[in-house]
C-alpha cells in the first residue's frame, strides 16, 4: 500500500496551529487594512486552509520518510509500515506478525457429568484474559470422545474430575505468559465447577514486530542462508518460519575455548570441523509434566530411592526435572514432590541419520542427544514393597522445546557443512531469583506487585549473551512502573548455574551477578543464558523511610 493522505483527526494540532499563524502573518502582510483577529475568515476559511495544508505537509513528510532504505533507517517512527514492508522484501526480510500465548488448562469439576466449555468463553490469570477457541464437551465415557473437542473426564485421587481445554490469549503480545500451576479462573464458571489452572507453561506470545526491529534484522535478508559464517547462520535458521521466533544464538566455532570437543586429540591442539551453536529458541524453557515408570532401587530409613531413565527421543533439549509425585497426582498442582538425589546424564547416538561427534555426556548435555537416569527419594511407607518394585510417577521436566527441529534442520545433508559438524544446544541455565523492596509513601496506593514481577522477567529473559544482570537495569526496569512517592531499594539476585557436566554453582550478588569465565567446562557468557520466572521475582512492599 502507498503512502496516503492522514485522516484529519490525526493530524498533529500543533502543526495545524502553526500553518494558522503562517497563514494569517504572509495575509496581513500583504493586506495590512484586514483585520484576522476574528470572523469568517480566520475562523473558517484561514483555519480549514491550515488543516488541509497541514495533512499536505504531513503527506510529503511521510512520503519522504519511507521513499529509501537510508530514510527508513534514519526515522523508523516516522516511515509508512506498508511501505517499508515494500521495501524490505526486496531483501528477502518479511515483518513478523504479532503471536498470542497458548497452554492447555485443567478444569477440575465435583461430577462426572458432561460438561460443556462454549467457544469464546472467557478467562482470567495474573489480571489478564484469554479465550476459549472453539467448543469442548468434557465426556464420562472414552467411547463417547470423538471430536476435536471432545474431552475425557477423569478421575483425581481426591474424588473430583478433571479434563483439559486450550485457551489462547485476548490479543498478541508478550505480557500473556501464564506458569505452570497458575489459577486460570473462567469469568463464567461451568457446572460443577472447582478450579482450574495451568496443566504447562503457556508458549509465549509475540507482539508484531516494529519498523526498528525489521531494520535489525536487514543483514540477515541479504545474507547467503548458509551454515558458513554467523550472520549467514541465524538468517538460514530464522527463514524456516518454524523457527523465526528463536530469540538469541551463541555459535562457538574454531578457535574459541568454548568448544572443547575440538581439542580431543593426542596432542591437545584444537581443529577445524566442528562447531557447537547454542540457540535459545523462546523466552523461558518450557516446564511439562510426564508420566514415568520408575524402579525401586534401595529402601531406607526415610522410605525409598526410585530411579527412572529419560530417553534422547522423550523431552529433547531438558535442564532439569523437578516435582516428582505419585501418578495419581497427574495434573494436578506441583508442590513441592519429592527430592531428586541424582541425576545422572548420558548421551544416545543411535538411529537412523547423521549424527555430531560426541565423545562424553558433557559435549553432549543440553543438546537433542542427551539422556538422564534420575534417582528420587520417596518418603511414604515402602513396608510392604521389595527393592525391584516398578511404580508410576509424573515428574515436571525443565526443558528448551524445538532443538530436535533444529538439530534436523542443520543435520540435514543439503544444509549441513561438508568439512564438519554443527551441534544444537540450548543455552547454559543459569536459574535467577531476584528479590527487592519497593518503599510506598502512607498517602500512595501500593504498586501493582505483579506488573512488576512481569516487567523484571523481561529484563532478565532478555539479556542476551551479555554473561551479566546488574542491579541497576532491575532499578529501571521496576522504576519504569512506579509512581511518585514510590522508590526501590535492596535488591537482591542469587543464581543458580547448571554446569553441562552436572555440577550447580550458587551465585549471589546485589551489584552485578556475573557468568564465571570457565571455558574449559564449556560456561562464559558466550555459552549461558539467564531464566527468571514470576515466581521467581520476590517483591516486599514496605512504609516510606522514616527521617
Amino acid at each position: 500500500m502507498a503512502v496516503t493522505l492522514r485522516p484529519l483527526d490525526r493530524l498533529d494540532p500543533q502543526a495545524v496551529q502553526a500553518v494558522v499563524a503562517e497563514t494569517v502573518q504572509r495575509v496581513q502582510e500583504d493586506n495590512p487594512h484586514l483585520d484576522l483577529r476574528r470572523g469568517v475568515f480566520a475562523e473558517l476559511l484561514v483555519y480549514y486552509h491550515a488543516v488541509l495544508d497541514a495533512q499536505r505537509r504531513a503527506f510529503v513528510a511521510d512520503l519522504l520518510a519511507s521513499r529509501s532504505l537510508q530514510a527508513v533507517a534514519a526515522r523508523p517512527d516516522l516511515a509508512d509500515p506498508d511501505v517499508v514492508d515494500d521495501i524490505l522484501s526486496n531483501f528477502r526480510v518479511t515483518r513478523r506478525p504479532g503471536r498470542k500465548a497458548a497452554g492447555e488448562v485443567t478444569v477440575v469439576v465435583s461430577d462426572d457429568v458432561t460438561v460443556t466449555v462454549p467457544q469464546g468463553s472467557v478467562w482470567e490469570a495474573r489480571g489478564r484474559r484469554y479465550v476459549a477457541p472453539r467448543v469442548y464437551t468434557a465426556k464420562a465415557e472414552r467411547a463417547q470422545v470423538v471430536g476435536p473437542g471432545d474431552r475425557l473426564l477423569t478421575p483425581r485421587s481426591d474424588g473430583r474430575w478433571s479434563f483439559t481445554i486450550t485457551v489462547e490469549a485476548a490479543e498478541p503480545g508478550e505480557g500473556y505468559a501464564v506458569p505452570k500451576d497458575a489459577l486460570v479462573v473462567p469469568l463464567s464458571p461451568p457446572p460443577n465447577y472447582v478450579t482450574s489452572y495451568a496443566a504447562a507453561d503457556f508458549t509465549p506470545g509475540r507482539a508484531p514486530e516494529t519498523t526498528a526491529d525489521l531494520l535489525g534484522r536487514l543483514r540477515e535478508g541479504v545474507a547467503a542462508r548458509a551454515l558458513s559464517n554467523r550472520v549467514n547462520m541465524v538468517a538460514a535458521l530464522r527463514s524456516v518460519p518454524a523457527f523465526a521466533g528463536v530469540s538469541s544464538v551463541s555459535i562457538i566455532g574454531h578457535g574459541d575455548p568454548e568448544l572443547v570437543r575440538a581439542r580431543r586429540s593426542v596432542l591437545g591442539l584444537a581443529f577445524g570441523g566442528r562447531c557447537d551453536w547454542y540457540v535459545r529458541t523462546q523466552e523461558l524453557p518450557l516446564r511439562q509434566e510426564l508420566t514415568v515408570r520408575a524402579v525401586l532401587v534401595e529402601k531406607g530409613p526415610r522410605g525409598g530411592v526410585w530411579q527412572f531413565g529419560v530417553g534422547r527421543d522423550v523431552v529433547p533439549g531438558f535442564y532439569e526435572f523437578r516435582d516428582v509425585r505419585p501418578a495419581d497426582q497427574a495434573g494436578r498442582p506441583a508442590a513441592g514432590g519429592y527430592e531428586v538425589v541424582a541425576d545422572a546424564r548420558g548421551f544416545d547416538l543411535t538411529g537412523d541419520g547423521w549424527v555430531p561427534d560426541l565423545a562424553d555426556p558433557a559435549e553432549a548435555a543440553y543438546s537433542p542427544f542427551s539422556t538422564a537416569v534420575v534417582r528420587f527419594l520417596d518418603t511414604s511407607d515402602h513396608s510392604g514393597l521389595a527393592v525391584g518394585a516398578v511404580r508410576p510417577y509424573v515428574v515436571t521436566a525443565v526443558v528448551m522445546p524445538q532443538l530436535a527441529d533444529v538439530q534436523a534442520f542443520v543435520s540435514s545433508r543439503d544444509v549441513r557443512p561438508y568439512g564438519g559438524d554443527v551441534l544444537v544446544r540450548a543455552p547454559v541455565p543459569c536459574f535467577l531469583t531476584v528479590r527487592f523492596t519497593v518503599h510506598c509513601r502512607p498517602d500512595r496506593p501500593a504498586p501493582d506487585v505483579d506488573r512488576l514481577r512481569l516487567a523484571v522477567c523481561r529484563l532478565v529473559n532478555s539479556v542476551g549473551f551479555a554473561g551479566a544482570v546488574y542491579a541497576s537495569q532491575v532499578h529501571d526496569a521496576v522504576y519504569a512502573h512506579l509512581e511518585d512517592g514510590q522508590t526501590v531499594s535492596s535488591v537482591d539476585m542469587v543464581g543458580r548455574l547448571r554446569y553441562p557436566g552436572g555440577a550447580v554453582v550458587r551465585l549471589r550478588d546485589a551489584e552485578v551477578l556475573a557468568v564465571p569465565d570457565d571455558p574449559a567446562a564449556m560456561v562464559s557468557p558466550r555459552t549461558v543464558q539467564f531464566f527468571c520466572w514470576p515466581e521467581d521475582v520476590g517483591v516486599t512492599v514496605a512504609a516510606w523511610p522514616s527521617v
